[in-house]
């Protein structure tokens, strides 16, 4: 089976909370592509992969119930911003410590999330409702 169409399975097949995981780990494998790729100087391909971990933490900002969500929806909104304006500079000035500091925040925040998917009812009050094919909406 290709990687593609395992990622797609995995996809597919995955809650809510596992989806979350997912984007998390795909942002953090683009960022370190564009680590690795700034280091060997193709600024085509750190373009493209600084490009990729946007889309995704801008698909993270998109689940978020700003309306239910209470703080921390709102505090996760703001962190997704720092993100992407962190993005946005490493891109910019072609240096590696903004995304070095986007690949440790999103670390954490992965590790946090799979604790949650590994026990959500003994971790946090979160409830992950799918609102519509393609789309989450997260309640927390």
């Amino acid at each position: 089976m290709s990687s593609a169409r395992y990622l797609e399975n995995q996809v597919t097949s995955a809650d809510p909370l596992a989806l979350v995981v997912l984007l998390y780990e795909g942002a953090i494998g683009a960022a370190r592509q564009a680590w690795d790729c700034m280091q060997e100087g193709n600024i085509q391909e750190r373009s493209n992969a600084i490009s990729k971990a946007m889309q995704i933490v801008a698909e993270l900002q998109g689940t978020l119930d700003m309306e239910n969500g209470g703080e921390i929806a709102r505090s996760l909104a703001e962190l997704y911003a720092f993100l992407q304006e962190r993005l946005i500079a490493a891109n910019a000035e072609q240096k590696a410590a903004p995304l070095e500091e986007v690949l440790k925040i999103l670390g954490i925040l992965n590790e946090g999330w799979k604790q949650i998917a590994v026990e959500p009812a003994a971790q946090a009050p979160v409830q992950a409702e799918p609102v519509e094919a393609g789309s989450m909406a997260w309640t927390m």
